[in-house]
């Protein structure tokens, strides 16, 4: 039983995790869009 709560809970925050990481390239989409693409480069070159 125990067992089977721990997956249920690890399932919701992936889930949750899918989420926010969704909401967060949505944002660095718009904000690179808006920006230089060099900009944009040296954004993802950090976060690699």
């Amino acid at each position: 039983m125990k067992r089977k709560e721990s997956i249920s809970n690890r399932k919701d925050s992936l889930y949750v995790i899918r989420i926010i990481f969704q909401l967060i390239n949505d944002y660095v989409y718009r904000f690179i869009s808006r920006n230089c693409s060099t900009a944009a480069y040296s954004f993802t070159e950090n976060l690699g």
